[in-house]
């Protein structure tokens, strides 16, 4: 493969893993490690309990740091991969390792992502899952309208 199509499959990669490291290195956490439930609004509207609130909260610090230590493997696989990009010995195959490195960090939190969202479905009831999925899309379109 040439470096223009390597070049190009790093832009594909880098564009992809822009919104998982933007979130985390804007200063600002990620939606699913905000505590939303302690909203009290917010979880008023959910008709949460306090024992759904407590096993939230739960939940919350079992994961916390394996999202953080996650999101810090995409950051440290995207220098890695700029760095195969930019050095002076450029190796296509170190690139290609570098790309696959990244693709499997993101992998990797993505996994992560889903089962702490099938844990919290099991606190929540259907209901309020799918209030909480209705809310999270419309706060999403806000956010998109602002832009």
């Amino acid at each position: 493969m040439n470096r223009k199509k390597v070049l190009f499959m790093v832009l594909i990669v880098t564009v992809g893993l822009l919104p998982s490291l933007g979130a985390w290195a804007g200063g600002s956490r990620a939606d699913l490690l905000r505590k939303w439930w302690r909203n009290d609004r917010f979880s008023a509207r959910l008709g949460l309990t306090g024992v759904q609130k407590q096993k939230l909260d739960d939940l919350f610090a079992k994961h916390q740091l394996e999202f953080i230590d996650l999101r810090s493997e995409i950051e440290k696989s995207a220098v890695r991969l700029e760095q195969a990009m930019e050095s002076k010995h450029f190796s296509e195959n170190e690139a290609r390792e570098r790309l696959a490195e990244s693709q499997r960090a993101k992998e990797r939190l993505n996994n992560a992502r889903m089962e702490y969202l099938l844990e919290v479905r099991g606190i929540l009831s259907r209901e309020q899952f799918m209030k909480l999925k209705k809310v999270t899309e419309e706060r999403r379109q806000r956010r998109q309208q602002k832009k």
